[in-house]
């Protein structure tokens, strides 16, 4: 981000540096060249699964940010009320007495009616610009879930990783397995991971999701109804060579336990 650019330095959580145990060498290097990046202001761009990583130190740097903004803030205005103190006049005191002293001062504050006008207009702007990214950042931050581990913390899911998810697993509900997740985590509390084996226990989890969508769409595909309209259809085709059902259904259920075969050998 670019607000980054004049922070010397930054913080990183020793625990979000667990991930880098489950991922090589080569994944580690471009998530700190990300980390990297975010800090400059720069927007990385990132695979799927380094994405995922990047978003835990993000969403830390984002309220590190805040937090450094307002200390800034609140430096800038004790700075001014300070100057303020010690020369006795207020800045719209000053502005006033200059004006006194100007004949042109009418002139004056009718320009700067026009300028506290047009910059009040680029206030309005800005702000409903401001509102609408902080709504998007404050939903993407949102707590969607928590499940438990086995030290009694929670590991917290936030929207922005749910999105992430929703698009590696199009064929899974991802809320609702990460509500099945956490059922089961309860269920099995000597089974709960840890921190650092949590995100590979949701990526396992949702991956048999995913595969046992697809498997079961490849199924309804090839279900015996099916194979039954292949089979009347293959009748007539082949009502000049005079085979018989039996020895038709022979036929479409070789073929149907190669093909299960091969779908098999895939998985």
């Amino acid at each position: 981000m670019s607000k980054a650019k004049h922070k010397k330095s930054f913080l990183v959580h020793t625990d979000s540096l667990e991930i880098l145990d489950d991922l090589t060498d080569e994944q580690a290097g471009k998530l700190f060249k990300a980390i990297k990046d975010y800090q400059f202001g720069n927007e990385p761009k990132l695979s799927q699964l380094i994405k995922i990583a990047f978003n835990p130190f993000k969403n830390y740097f984002e309220r590190d940010n805040d937090k450094w903004e307002a200390e800034v803030e609140k430096r800038r205005e004790a700075g001014r009320l300070g100057a303020e103190a010690r020369w006795g006049v207020s800045k719209d005191a000053k502005v006033s007495q200059e004006m006194a002293r100007d004949g042109k001062g009418i002139v004056k504050m009718a320009s700067a009616i026009s300028a506290n006008s047009k910059m009040a207009n680029i206030a309005d702007s800005v702000s409903v610009s401001v509102s609408v990214s902080e709504s998007v950042s404050e939903n993407e931050k949102r707590i969607v879930i928590s499940l438990p581990l086995n030290d009694n913390t929670d590991y917290d899911i936030n929207q922005s990783t749910v999105n992430e998810y929703t698009k590696l697993y199009l064929a899974v509900d991802i809320e609702q397995e990460l509500r099945k997740m956490k059922g089961w985590l309860m269920a099995n509390a000597s089974k709960r991971k840890t921190r650092r084996g949590v995100p590979r226990f949701i990526v396992n989890w949702l991956s048999r999701e995913q595969d046992r969508g697809a498997s079961q769409k490849a199924d309804k595909s090839d279900s015996y109804g099916s194979m039954n309209k292949t089979i009347r259809a293959t009748m007539e085709k082949q009502q000049s060579k005079n085979l018989t059902i039996d020895e038709i259904k022979a036929i479409k259920q070789q073929e149907y336990d190669e093909k299960e075969h091969r779908r098999l050998n895939v998985h």
